[in-house]
Order: C-alpha cells, then structure tokens, then sequence
C-alpha cells in the first residue's frame, strides 16, 4: 500500500506490470511453466533450513507484489523470493512488479486473471477474499494446504481469509493505522503524546505556530482505499456502523455517522491538517512527515522503517508511535494488511503453493518482522522474543484497538466507493458532511440490492 519504487534487481525478472489490460497481459501471459498442475498438499511444509535443499516441486513461477521497502533500496519482496530460491533451488521466481495502490492493483489483477493470464501468485489486501472467490479470480487455499497449515495463524485471521467455507487468502503481514510522532518537538513543548483528537488539535497548533512544523497532523483522506480506512476508524470512535448485523443493509445515516465525518473534517477547519490532506494518500504522508515538516501522522505501522531510513529520513531517532487516538482516549485502528493468493490460472500450482507456505514460514515471518518492522501472521514468529525486541510496532500492539473494514460482502467495492468518495466530498466542502453521509448509505443500499443481498 505504501512505498517508494524500487531499483532493478540482479536475481529476479523484473516487469512493470502496466494498468493498462493490453500492456499487463502482454508482460504476464507467459506465466508459469509446462509442468502441469497438481495437488501440492504438505510437498512444501517447512522449507528447506540449514543448507540442505527441499526436494519436491520444480520450475518457474511468477510473483506480483507491491512494493514494501526500508529505505530506498531494499525490498521484502527480493529478500524473500532470495531465500525461497536458495531453499528451493529448483524453483525459479520471476517478480512482477505492481502499483502501491490497492484500488490499481485489484483492476490490474481482474483484467488480467479475468482474461485467463496473471501471475501464479500474487499478494493481495485482506479485505479481497470474498470478493475475489466470488468472482473467481483466486483459487480456494484449503483445496490443496492442510488445515494443520492454516492452524500456524494468529486467531482471527484465516476467518477473515474465508469465504463460503474455504480459505482463499494465506495471511503474509498485518498492518493497522498508527500515530507517528515527533518525540523530539513534544518534548520540546512540554506535551504528552495525545490520546484524544482534542489533544492532537492542540499539540498541532502550539506547535506548528512555534514555528517548528509546517503541519500538525497528516493523514489519508484522498478518495480511494486509504482514506476508507481513515474514515472506518473514526465511525468506530463515534460507534458508527457501516452495515446492519446481517449485512444486507446499510447503517451509516446516523448521528453517529456525521459525528465521525463531522470529527475527521474539524482536523482541518481547526488548522491542525492542511486542506491539502484531502489529496493524500499513504506516500505524500509520509513523504512531509520524513521531510520533517509535520508533528503528526496516522500511517501504517510497516512504514516505521521507511522514516528511521536515514537515506529517506529527515526525522531518524526523532520518531515515536503510538496507537491512534479517540474521542474520550485511545481510538481505533484498522486493520490492514496483505495475504497470499493463488491464481486459478496457474500451470505450476505445487511450485506456487510451495512459495504461498514459505514466505508464511516461521523463517519468513521472523525476517520480515525483524527486518522490515512488518506483523507477522503466524503465532510461532509473533511469540518469537526477537520479533518484538527489533520492532518498535509490536512493543504498541498491545494497546492498540482493532476495527476491521466492512469486506465480508463480494460488494465491498462499491461500499468502500461511497464510503471514500463521500468522505471526500466532504473532506474539500463541495457537500456538509450530513449529506456526503446520506448520499454514501444511499449508494451502499443501491450496491447491496443490486446483488441480491
């Protein structure tokens, strides 16, 4: 969701996957291998460690995946397809490059599976599973893993990861909205790390009128998939809901709805957040707060690395994180985070299988945590003591409050459109956030009838 682009890689193809549907099948419609397709069930468990190779399934398989990078050179993507082919030496990995945006790479990925071509494997938001089984452009996991495999996750997520009684998804890293901080301009004036909005407000303004930032608090308020998760975590402050219990009916036109767009367009009017957040998405975020020209920013945890990078950082060693905060004290999170998927197209299922089981092994996990401040997926890393003791967004996660977006429907795409677009509008004053809220639940009943639920 993230980051930078990435430089060119010396063991791995790299292809710019293109938007455009021509471009991208023409990049991808090589993918995979003569060998045909089988079940890969328990051939790849545990990988290979201490030199000694695994035996089992061979070829070339091909991997999309977005960028997530520390610093301007080094990217999780590389350092795990480096391990996987050093375990798995008869396996080849050819990377795929795709966009940082989810909404582009759920498109790009459509047009491309959809057409009968598309990466063997590719890396894909949480909230995909249901919409993507139903329409299928992901072939069901458990077909093929054990369910002692999907017992290796944290509890919650292999549910999250299902849809009509299969697994679709094998969870990669998770993620949830933070608050970064400059440690350094708090302590400065005498502040505490704000637990409420109202506090945000105030520590912005003292001290962005000190002359010591530019901005008080960035964050994602553009109309697209980032600014649904800024908006999802507010409607939860105020206890909002964005669908009823059963799910085929909107919630959203309460008080409690335009309490929270109410809430998230005061950052602005109260001149904590420059009007201009109404255009950002994760990058330009962080871009101001790594300049050093913001106090405050709501991003995802994986980013701590990127702005402790002294080759992309102005503000290393300057830099705390906290959970997000609330109405009346700590707020809600939500969750983000990228899973596995399995293309139904695929010609070399073991191979691709056997990448989906390492990059979610123990091994996998630790690096990522370790290396790249990423939440691993599986208990044994998430227990694993060096995983908290080198990452600083694992040391919070204990105080952090969870919201999941509403995904568990195939619509969730138009859902998310009239939440994010609404929010916009309001978000830049073109309509009163009473209204952005009426027109987004109107929207989200049109959608939800539309398919019959």
């Amino acid at each position: 969701m993230k980051n930078a682009s990435n430089p060119g890689r010396s063991h791995t193809t790299r292809v710019l996957c293109a938007v455009a549907a021509s471009a991208a099948l023409a990049l991808v419609s090589a993918c995979g291998s003569d060998t045909p397709s089988g079940d890969a069930t328990g051939g790849a468990t545990g990988g290979a460690t201490g030199g000694n190779a695994a035996k089992g399934p061979s070829g070339t398989i091909t991997y999309a995946g977005n960028t997530v990078q520390v610093g301007a050179t080094i990217d999780v993507g590389d350092r795990l397809i480096e391990m996987f082919e050093a375990a798995y030496p008869d396996i080849k990995v050819e990377r795929v490059e795709v966009p940082n945006d989810t909404d582009t790479i759920r498109s790009t990925l459509t047009t491309e599976i959809s057409a009968g071509a598309g990466p063997d494997v590719y890396s894909g938001d949480m909230i995909w599973p249901a919409q993507f089984a139903a329409a299928g452009l992901a072939a069901p996991l458990s077909d093929y893993l054990s369910d002692d495999y999907f017992d290796t996750f944290a509890p919650g997520l292999i549910e999250g990861a299902t849809y009509q009684g299969k697994v679709y998804s094998a969870p990669w890293y998770t993620d949830n909205g933070h608050l970064f901080y400059r440690a350094d301009l708090l302590e400065k004036h005498g502040l505490e790390v704000p637990k409420t909005w109202d506090e945000l407000i105030e520590a912005s303004n003292t001290i962005v009128a000190a002359g010591d930032a530019k901005y008080g608090y960035v964050f994602q308020a553009a109309s697209y998939e980032g600014g649904t998760c800024s908006f999802v975590e507010l409607l939860a402050d105020t206890k909002a809901k964005v669908l009823n219990d059963a799910g085929d009916a909107s919630s959203l036109d309460s008080a409690e709805g335009v309490a929270a767009l109410e809430l998230m367009k005061k950052l602005v009017d109260s001149g904590a957040s420059p009007a201009a957040v109404s255009t950002f998405q994760e990058s330009e975020a962080t871009n101001l707060f790594a300049g050093g020209e913001a106090v405050f920013m709501r991003n995802w945890g994986g980013l701590w690395g990127t702005v402790q990078d002294e080759e992309s950082s102005k503000v290393v060693g300057k830099v705390g994180i906290a959970p997000m905060p609330g109405v009346d004290g700590i707020g809600y999170s939500s969750t983000g985070g990228w899973g596995l998927y399995l293309n139904p197209n695929s010609e070399n299922v073991d191979a691709a299988i056997a990448f989906i089981e390492f990059v979610t092994s123990t091994e996998a996990q630790l690096m990522t945590a370790t290396e790249f401040a990423m939440i691993p997926t599986v208990t044994s890393a998430r227990n694993d003591p060096a995983a908290a003791e080198n990452n600083p967004v694992m040391a919070v996660a204990p105080d952090v409050k969870f919201i999941s977006r509403p995904a568990n429907t195939p619509v969730y795409p138009a859902v998310s459109e009239a939440l994010y677009t609404n929010m916009n509008a309001a978000m830049t004053g073109s309509v009163t956030p009473a209204d952005a809220i009426k027109a987004a639940s109107q929207q989200i009943d049109t959608a939800l009838s539309g398919a019959g639920l």
